[in-house]
């Protein structure tokens, strides 16, 4: 676990926290690291779309050309 957090641009030592407190810096953690693993995946996916998006102009292209 981690021995400091930051909330509102304040950095705070976990030692003054309850357990019930570090339980909710824990869990906020993991939802912290759920959201950057989300937001990488949606890269993925976004670049998949473009991937997608530039053969289907390239086959409508083709298409029209006669290819």
């Amino acid at each position: 676990m981690i021995k400091t957090f930051k909330l509102d641009g304040k950095e705070y030592s976990v030692d003054i926290l309850s357990e019930s407190g570090k339980s909710l810096v824990s869990g906020l953690q993991e939802i912290e690291t759920e959201i950057k693993e989300k937001t990488n995946l949606i890269a993925i996916f976004n670049k998949a779309k473009n991937a997608y998006i530039a053969e289907i102009k390239s086959e409508i292209l083709s298409q029209k050309a006669g290819l």
